[in-house]
């Protein structure tokens, strides 16, 4: 993916962007943002460093300046200037803009030096370089120890939805066919011993392919890039279509780290840390 694809865009429509998913109208859309965050906030020490790395993406940024607010010490980065001005208003809202440092970088090319950063996080933005394992070894390279990943996962009935088709936040005539082809791509995919689930996600005209992977996959590839888990678990459990279902997916979340229902997100994270075996390490 063209990582300047927001370069022409205004940037109210970036910040809208941002704000239609934290401050979206849609509950359901609104929830699992929120559920993300409050779950990797809780991963986080008081006074401890952090890097929060994004891609221009709609939520870029917002974790950091949440864990600017518990009182870490924040560094976000950004592949544009304009990036950084739509989380610098978020920031400012907040309250904390002053208390974070804000950097352009592209994710490969982070300017920082080796174990600059007690934590390191990169929320769904690996998906989206030319060259996944280029982005991990950086986060590797600038963490001391600790890093949090998350990617799109596909065992959740709101991506099967999303990748058949519809709205996972609405209803519509859509709806059915799209959990039944969805699963069907879903199943395919997995017998095929795929990745995972490949979609064309659209972003401001431009269409990319969005891979929402298969948990087993995302923990082979954080493995091999050189770390192990610590924890996994998904950013949120979500039941798709209807407002009714948010009490019983607020129970869900409260046992994500089952070990079972830590597979079923909409996305899913990896608390991570270090092999010390690697070479250079």
């Amino acid at each position: 993916m063209d990582l300047r694809v927001f370069d022409n865009i205004s940037f109210e429509s970036l910040y809208e962007r941002l704000d239609s998913r934290w401050n979206s109208n849609h509950e359901l859309k609104k929830y699992i943002h929120r559920a993300k965050f409050d779950k990797l906030l809780s991963h986080l020490t008081t006074g401890e460093s952090l890097l929060d790395i994004g891609r221009g993406g709609s939520v870029d940024g917002i974790l950091g300046v949440l864990a600017a607010k518990k009182g870490l010490n924040v560094t976000i980065s950004n592949v544009s200037e304009k990036n950084l001005k739509v989380i610098q208003k978020f920031a400012e809202i907040q309250g904390v803009k002053e208390q974070i440092t804000f950097v352009e970088a592209l994710p490969f090319e982070l300017p920082f030096k080796d174990q600059s950063f007690q934590n390191v996080i990169a929320l769904h933005i690996l998906e989206h370089l030319p060259d996944f394992k280029q982005g991990l070894e950086e986060i590797r390279r600038v963490s001391q120890n600790k890093a949090i990943v998350a990617l799109p996962t596909c065992l959740n009935f709101c991506a099967i939805s999303r990748l058949g088709g519809a709205h996972y936040f609405e209803f519509s005539w859509k709806s059915p066919f799209s959990l039944i082809y969805g699963s069907w791509r879903l199943l395919y995919h997995a017998v095929k011993g795929d990745e995972g689930v490949a979609e064309d996600m659209e972003e401001f005209g431009r269409v990319n392919k969005h891979l929402w992977r298969f948990p087993w996959k995302m923990r082979k590839s954080l493995k091999e890039g050189g770390f192990e888990i610590v924890q996994f678990g998904p950013d949120a459990i979500p039941l798709p279509w209807f407002n009714a279902w948010l009490p019983l997916m607020r129970k869900l979340d409260r046992f994500s780290y089952h070990p079972i229902l830590k597979y079923f997100g909409m996305g899913s994270h990896a608390v991570l840390s270090k092999k010390m075996d690697i070479k250079n390490n």
